[in-house]
């Protein structure tokens, strides 16, 4: 019984997460390409096969930044990066910075 209520749970949280109109990108795809780099900004980037824009913007890729006050980071790089490899479906819902680039903030890989 618990587990049921925990999928209804997952299910219903997830649907109000896809349905919310806030998200400036939503897009779905493999991941064709990673790049990491030691800058401040944009220390993860993602890019989809085949998807021209990830938040209407004219850059390929999406973001993340780590902001140690925050421990999904860890849990955002290997979530991507397992599904790097496995060639999984992943679905980024993202949100423009003050400089128009894509930031993630929600990952679903299928």
């Amino acid at each position: 019984m618990k587990k049921i209520i925990i999928a209804i749970l997952v299910g219903l949280f997830s649907t109000n997460v896809m349905s919310d109109h806030s998200w400036d990108g939503v897009v779905k795809g493999q991941i064709e390409q990673i790049d990491v780099s030691s800058t401040d900004d944009m220390t993860f980037r993602v890019l989809l096969k085949g998807v021209p824009s990830m938040c209407e913007n004219s850059h390929r890729f999406a973001y993340l930044k780590k902001n140690n006050d925050s421990p999904v980071y860890d849990t955002y790089i290997s979530a991507l990066l397992a599904a790097k490899f496995a060639q999984a479906e992943v679905t980024i819902y993202s949100t423009k910075d003050e400089h128009g680039y894509c930031r993630i903030g929600y990952i679903v890989i299928r």
